[in-house]
């Protein structure tokens, strides 16, 4: 059960600007015959004293002239207007909404929760297995809910693969390589992404994700949330195995993970180590719902 390295493993922007080099345009209707539909230009220039402009900054928009001789206010979709540099910058009112979306990650726990129903039990083809396969799962659990890779780092050759040991990296690919007539694989990836305390290291000395260390089971029972990671200790091993909480009702907490493959294992009955001759001293738990990374 052990997490150590094996041989596999826009922003909308709500405001549209509109820029004038001498005349400021709007569109009204003229004409006192109705069966006549002309339209005639009116307009103003933003550089001068014209009543285009308010005292307020705002952009007073010509009224419209109906074809009886009346006028209606023209309220340029309540929009209001600054001047930046010689431009105008019309804040829209149905744009409103937009200015709250954000680029930033927004992991989603349902989406991971869905990867740990479909892969609990046997493996995404997409990533080699290591013979010690459960941080690498939990991994995958990261970059299904929307976690981002970092970019490369340095890389050392190890058997089949070429790992990356730095604690502020984090990414798995697998490139194809051609030696003479023949054609192999190669997993590239990080200790980070396959081994419990590199992942430690990274989601929360990198990542500075919130977490907890205990002895107290009773404790994790109580804080661990949906979707959390908790990672294992035991006397002999140290930290040996890394896991995912898949659900958690009035009974406690139930988790998924890897090498031994379980969806929802209820972690009350999780009491021995990575030995069966030793037992689990330390849990320490990463918290990843709130998080925005």
């Amino acid at each position: 059960m052990t997490g150590g390295a094996g041989t596999g493993g826009s922003t909308t922007n709500p405001h549209a600007t509109a820029t004038t080099g001498s005349q400021l345009s709007s569109t009204a209707t003229t004409g006192t015959n109705a069966n006549a539909n002309t339209y005639q230009r009116l307009t103003t220039k933003p550089n001068t004293t014209s009543s285009a402009i308010g005292q307020n900054g705002q952009v007073n928009v010509p009224n419209k002239v109906q074809p009886n001789g009346n006028t209606t206010s023209n309220n340029f979709q309540t929009g209001s207007a600054t001047i930046q540099q010689n431009q105008f910058t019309v804040k829209m009112s149905h744009h409103k909404k937009a200015s709250h979306r954000k680029a930033k990650q927004n992991p989603s726990l349902k989406s991971g929760l869905k990867y740990l129903k479909k892969y609990s039990h046997h493996s995404n083809h997409k990533y080699p297995r290591f013979s010690n396969d459960c941080t690498s799962f939990a991994s995958q659990y990261m970059r299904a809910r929307g976690y981002h890779e970092t970019s490369k780092g340095k890389e050392h050759i190890k058997l089949h693969s070429t790992v990356c040991y730095s604690s502020k990296k984090w990414y798995f690919y697998v490139k194809k390589h051609k030696v003479l007539f023949s054609n192999y694989q190669r997993i590239h990836h990080t200790t980070s992404w396959s081994t419990v305390n590199g992942f430690w290291k990274f989601w929360v000395g990198h990542g500075k994700l919130s977490h907890f260390t205990t002895s107290n089971m009773k404790k994790v029972q109580k804080k661990a949330k949906l979707g959390d990671i908790i990672q294992f200790k035991d006397k002999r091993a140290g930290w040996f195995h890394t896991a995912i909480v898949s659900k958690k009702n009035k009974h406690g907490v139930y988790y998924a993970s890897h090498t031994k493959n379980f969806f929802r294992k209820p972690l009350k009955k999780c009491n021995q180590g990575r030995h069966g001759s030793s037992r689990i001293i330390d849990f320490r738990v990463i918290h990843l719902q709130k998080k925005k990374l």
